[in-house]
């Protein structure tokens, strides 16, 4: 949500970095990448589009003709993507590099940081969430677990693959 004195700009992003809190980058769901001041700008987690809408229009004074949505403008769907999707994988940290599993399912606990994973044909497993990257790689390219990875390791030598989905290159 972006706010000057004659609108106030609202649009669904696909990520975004922050940069000290001054300043953050996001990217719009068709592409575009914007960098801005955080002085006027506010980035907000909706669980729809009218509630975004909704609350763009109380900075507004309730004048819903103030409230452009760039998504409309673009002719973009204003649908939340789902993102309660099912874990199929895990990536787990440890001092020696990361592991590669196959889950068959997880828990988690709203009170407590902790998450039980059932270890695809192997055992269940209690760690910490901040060890553990949860996946589904269901929609995700042939190489995208494995380029993951390879991204939080930096090294092929500290990835040690137990999944059937992940290919390891020679």
């Amino acid at each position: 949500m972006d706010e000057n004195e004659d609108s106030i700009s609202i649009s669904l992003i696909q990520g975004y970095s922050d940069y000290s809190g001054s300043t953050f980058q996001f990217k719009t769901r068709d592409g575009l990448v914007v960098l801005t001041d955080s002085k006027d700008s506010q980035l907000l987690r909706v669980d729809s589009f009218e509630a975004l809408s909704s609350y763009a229009e109380i900075f507004s004074n309730g004048d819903s003709d103030k409230v452009v949505s760039y998504d409309e403008l673009q002719d973009i769907s204003t649908d939340i993507d789902d993102l309660s999707f099912t874990k199929d994988t895990v990536l787990i940290e440890g001092e020696e590099g990361l592991a590669i599993f196959d889950i068959s399912s997880c828990r988690d606990w709203d009170s407590d940081d902790k998450i039980q994973l059932a270890i695809s044909g192997g055992p269940v497993i209690l760690k910490d969430m901040g060890e553990v990257k949860l996946l589904n790689s269901e929609n995700a390219d042939e190489d995208s677990i494995y380029n993951y990875a390879l991204s939080l390791t930096g090294s092929e030598d500290k990835i040690f693959n137990h999944s059937s989905k992940v290919k390891v290159y020679e």
